[in-house]
């Protein structure tokens, strides 16, 4: 974008001198009022050996006789005529000369081709470097000559923008390479987005860039280009801040917003170490091509399960919604993590009571007005090594006789019974890094059974026991503080006998 703003720089400097030279020979005003000239060039940007297409569309707005056009290309640089619109061409010299007259209201659409030589031909290194195309329109009757209007400036480098490639890209359908057509207008269509997608959704390498990838960012911007039509390197145009907002809600089988990883060689199973998110984006204006990236640690393994009308990319946690999202239009984002064992070192139960906070960060973003906006809501995991005692009774499969995290807070008699026998056996609960149920436990998972409170809640003040000892306190289940700690500190120091 440098390139071009300073391309663009030189090259107004310079439709001065030769606006001001062409004044010399003309009443530029008069003849803008008799006839019109104007130049679209295909590409804002080339490489050497490669075609442009460059398109002047001629408007008479009175009766003209003997109207001619000559273009100056730059030396070395070819021209192949596509259309003449009924105009007598002189390859030579690039002019052309109706012979018929142009009657008031009357338009001509004049198309050539323009081969690019090679680097060494061009007379200009090193690459990038800025070239012009200029001409004049002229008239016998009424008399006048004066500058072509429109597009001048055309950058020629080794590599091309991403967004000329893909404006540019006719799409293999046979399995062979894309082609890059500089011919083609600058204006994105959806099979070229399409592909676009694909690369930025695979890593892939754009051609003719010298390497580059498609990056979140950019690909926000190629759909904003496409929803509002804007030629691929034109500024997109002027709207409001589409004021994103973006809530993200946490949810496992375990309570607190917890998962439980492995105990030496026991596997609590794979809903113990799986949590689901939900991200909900809207805008409070129209939006074009929404983004949202998700920062969870490495490891994580993340599974897409609900994005309708978003695509995503793996390798970077990333979702890109290539449309126009309307204000006040909500869209969801659901998506499975699963904790993958790393380090003890990650995941040590010394980051607080009862285990680590590990932390989602994400940022919701847009093509238009580069609209940026962090990820509110929940974004906090608690990993755990092990769970209290009242938790696993909750989680034991009693047929199976093995913990299973999507079982509920509710103890059930067969569970109780199970607790009981952990109980008359001292033996040690599974997951619970060293804890037995002891004579305390024990009576407080009767009272859950017998009430029917879940686990994760107080029990009902005729229920609750006491501890036996005045000076000790049973503690409070309660996810207040967002962990588990109420249930750690529920149990009875006395019922740790460690790891068998």
């Amino acid at each position: 974008m440098k390139n071009s703003t300073r391309c663009q720089v030189v090259l107004v400097a310079m439709l001065i001198v030769i606006l001001g030279s062409i004044s010399a020979l003309s009443q530029t005003g008069a003849a803008v009022a008799e006839m019109q000239v104007t130049r679209f060039i295909s590409t804002a940007y080339a490489v050497p050996d490669s075609v442009i297409r460059v398109t002047l569309v001629v408007e008479a707005k009175t009766d003209l006789l003997g109207v001619g056009i000559h273009e100056i290309l730059p030396i070395n640089w070819t021209i192949q005529p596509v259309e003449n619109a009924g105009a007598a061409f002189k390859r030579a010299d690039a002019e052309w000369v109706f012979e018929q007259p142009l009657d008031a209201g009357t338009s001509k659409v004049i198309v050539y081709e323009v081969a690019i030589p090679s680097a060494g031909m061009l007379l200009s290194d090193p690459l990038p470097q800025c070239f012009r195309i200029q001409g004049t329109y002229q008239a016998t009757v009424p008399s006048f000559e004066t500058a072509i209007l429109g597009d001048t400036g055309l950058e020629v480098s080794s590599t091309l923008p991403i967004p000329t490639v893909i404006a540019h890209l006719i799409p293999s359908t046979d399995g062979m390479s894309d082609e890059i057509d500089l011919r083609l207008n600058q204006k994105l269509s959806k099979a070229q987005l399409d592909r676009a997608l694909e690369y930025w959704q695979y890593d892939f390498v754009v051609p003719g860039t010298g390497g580059e990838e498609i990056s979140l960012a950019m690909i926000e911007h190629l759909t904003a280009l496409y929803e509002t039509c804007t030629p691929a390197m034109d500024l997109l145009p002027l709207s409001i801040d589409p004021m994103l907002t973006a809530i993200r809600t946490i949810d496992t089988f375990l309570p607190c917003d917890s998962v439980l990883m492995f105990e030496g060689d026991r596997d609590p199973g794979l809903a113990a170490r799986q949590v689901t998110v939900r991200v909900r984006i809207t805008p409070s204006f129209d939006a074009y091509g929404v983004g949202l990236k998700e920062w969870l640690p490495t490891a994580w393994q993340v599974t897409p399960i609900y994005h309708n009308g978003f695509t995503y990319r793996p390798s970077e946690r990333e979702w890109i919604y290539p449309a126009k999202l309307r204000a006040g239009e909500t869209v969801e984002i659901i998506y499975v993590a699963e904790v993958v064992p790393t380090s003890w070192d990650l995941f040590s139960a010394s980051g607080s009571c009862c285990g680590t906070d590990m932390r989602i960060v994400g940022e919701a973003s847009a093509g238009l007005e580069c609209s940026v906006a962090p990820v509110i809501g929940e974004d906090t995991v608690l990993v755990q090594t092990c769970v209290p005692v009242l938790l696993a009774i909750s989680r034991w499969d009693v047929d199976n006789d093995r913990f299973d995290a999507r079982l509920s807070n509710i103890i059930t008699r067969p569970q109780m019974q199970r607790a009981m026998a952990f109980w008359e056996e001292s033996e040690v609960v599974p997951h619970t890094c060293g804890y037995t149920v002891g004579w305390h436990m024990l009576k407080r998972i009767t009272a859950y059974w017998q009430s029917g409170t879940p686990i994760t809640q107080a029990l009902p003040a005729g229920v609750l026991e006491t501890c036996g000892d005045p000076m000790q306190e049973c503690g409070i289940p309660d996810c207040v503080d967002g962990s588990l700690c109420g249930l750690v500190n529920a149990q009875d120091p006395d019922d740790y006998v460690g790891l068998p």
